[in-house]
């Protein structure tokens, strides 16, 4: 008996962002989410300060977020112990699939790759489902900090630890 035509699985890459490339994409994620267009992250890219990455969806962008290696808040990205995870989207039209899951675990594994053995992340305070699923992964209250667009909650988990 031949079986139905079954669904072929999506293909999930995540690449770094190519900073002269990657920029309009960029913006257009940070579009969908209701975000400034204005600060892609790339030029903290190109100073050494972080790495962007994009996740494409069968070769379409679905996502993107930031590892950053060293912040002006050394509680949150020291350069040498601590990095940060930073502008994490999920295109709404892929939202609930597990990708945004796929990427901060992909960042987590870069940060630990190179010798980083603490993660923070921020969250806007209202993004109760973004927080949700960092608590989910390990994550537990750092500091709340006023940044030029609200209230944020930053969160920390220490690298190499299951929270399942």
């Amino acid at each position: 008996m031949v079986d139905s035509l079954k669904t072929p699985t999506p293909s999930v890459t995540i690449r770094e962002a190519v900073p002269l490339i990657d920029e309009e994409l960029i913006q257009g994620l940070r579009a969908s989410v209701g975000w400034s267009t204005v600060e892609t992250g790339l030029a903290s890219m190109a100073a050494g300060r972080s790495i962007v990455y994009v996740l494409d969806l069968d070769r379409e962008p679905a996502a993107s977020g930031a590892l950053v290696l060293r912040a002006d808040d050394p509680d949150l990205a020291d350069g040498a112990s601590t990095a940060l995870i930073s502008n994490l989207i999920v295109d709404p039209r892929f939202q609930g699939h597990g990708l945004g899951t796929r990427l901060l675990e992909h960042l987590e594994s870069e940060a630990l790759s190179r010798g980083f053995s603490q993660m923070s992340i921020g969250v806007d305070a209202p993004n109760v489902r973004a927080r949700s699923l960092y608590e989910r992964h390990g994550y537990h209250p750092l500091k709340n900090k006023r940044e030029a667009w609200g209230e944020v909650v930053y969160l920390a988990k220490r690298l190499g630890s299951d929270p399942r």
